[in-house]
């Protein structure tokens, strides 16, 4: 399934679309996912950085994404040195509507860090080319990946406690968002980590996180 940007018209699609019983509730529910989490502002920015017509992919919605970060967050055992395995959910893809496969995408995904909040990301590895990490305040920060040979990636980080959760949890299993974007062209992280920020303040209210973290409406200053 194929939902066109901020309309209400659908169209088929082949490859790995969800099949569902009910098109339109769905088309609907992918819609708003998408709009929510860029936001009107971030919304008009896919749709001027965008030379084609995109539509959206059909993906899993904020309500699965909540109940997989509980369950992994739950199970996180504090003094193993195990690397935990979560894979998070992708809510919301837009794609080039006409372009099969779709190889340019803006893509979200939300669910539970593999690495804890204080690990220290700007240390050098073998994977990456280089990366950059930017404090946001003492309950979010951005990572910058520089994968080789793709785009960036942009991930954030916010501590979101959840109830029945081992204590530390907020700190050893964090929220992991991460936008990937072969889709608008921008090359920049200004609006990445601008409608990222917006989507992880979105994210960080629709989880209900116990300790209520501060995701602030605004990038900080210098970025």
């Amino acid at each position: 399934m194929l939902v066109t940007l901020l309309l209400g018209s659908t169209a088929c699609s082949s490859g790995n679309a969800k099949e569902s019983t009910d098109p339109e509730k769905t088309a609907d529910s992918t819609r708003e996912t998408c709009e929510v989490l860029l936001g009107a502002a971030g919304v008009k920015w896919v749709k001027r950085s965008s030379v084609r017509e995109t539509g959206l992919a059909e993906t899993s919605d904020l309500k699965s994404a909540k109940d997989q970060y509980y369950e992994d967050a739950r199970a996180w055992d504090s003094q193993s040195n195990k690397v935990p395995v979560f894979t998070g959910s992708e809510v919301c893809r837009v794609v080039v509507k006409e372009q099969k496969p779709h190889k340019n995408y803006l893509s979200f995904r939300y669910g539970a860090s593999i690495f804890p909040f204080d690990y220290p990301f700007g240390k050098k590895t073998g994977i990456y080319d280089a990366k950059s990490v930017i404090s946001v305040n003492s309950d979010v920060k951005f990572v910058i990946w520089k994968d080789r040979g793709s785009p960036d990636r942009y991930s954030v980080y916010v501590k979101c406690g959840v109830p029945g959760a081992p204590a530390g949890q907020e700190t050893g299993v964090p929220i992991e968002g991460s936008m990937t974007d072969t889709l608008t062209g921008e090359t920049t992280a200004e609006n990445h980590l601008k409608y990222l920020l917006h989507s992880a303040r979105v994210v960080a209210q629709t989880f209900d996180c116990q300790n209520k973290p501060t995701v602030p409406e605004e990038l900080p200053a210098g970025i």
